[in-house]
């Protein structure tokens, strides 16, 4: 198991009308995240503002293991069953190491 620090990004792309309820479902995934979970480092959305409807959500975990583990908790579970709905092209997922 790898002991180097990760980033998780990933590009979702919302229907107008559900863009509220996104950001409500992705902040507390990541308030959560931060609050709850050692190895998360930052966790951060980006918009680029006027209505856009593709958000990126960057994440550092401290290490691979980290990273699997927030897939099982409690809060990332209906975030990531209940954002599926609300996307209109397929999620982007990408986990690489983070850069020194």
């Amino acid at each position: 198991m790898s002991t180097s620090a990760v980033i998780m990004t990933q590009r979702y792309t919302v229907a107008s009308d559900a863009l509220d309820d996104f950001l409500a479902m992705a902040r507390h995934d990541a308030d959560e995240s931060l609050a709850f979970e050692i190895g998360c480092e930052q966790f951060e959305l980006d918009t680029a503002g006027d209505g856009d409807t593709v958000v990126t959500l960057t994440a550092r975990f401290t290490d691979r293991a980290a990273f699997e583990h927030h897939t099982h908790m409690p809060h990332y579970l209906p975030y990531r069953d209940g954002v599926n709905a609300m996307l209109t092209a397929p999620l982007e997922h990408h986990v690489e190491p983070a850069s020194a």
